[in-house]
């Protein structure tokens, strides 16, 4: 929600500038911040130019996790090629 609440930023843009097939898209649900997208986390992801080619990693809160999960799906994305903690999240 917060900019202090990215998990691993500052690696996840090394990894983005050393590897050419890798996007990482931060987001933020409530701060404006420059170079951050800001919105539903879900719909800024699904908004991704190379969704069909992508493979998706979602983690976060399972109301969040699920939203996207079935955005992803609903727009065309394989189920193989999206990674969560979904099914982990369902069985508590």
């Amino acid at each position: 929600r917060h900019a202090p609440d990215l998990y691993y930023d500052a690696r996840l843009r090394e990894m983005m500038k050393a590897h050419k097939n890798f996007s990482y898209i931060p987001a933020l649900s409530e701060d404006l911040v420059d170079d951050i997208a800001c919105g539903a986390i879900g719909d800024i992801a699904i908004g991704h130019p190379d969704l069909l080619k992508a493979r998706i990693y979602v983690a976060g809160p399972v109301d969040m996790v699920r939203t996207t999960v079935t955005n992803a799906l609903a727009k065309g994305v394989a189920p193989d090629v999206i990674h969560s903690d979904l099914a982990a999240m369902d069985k508590k």
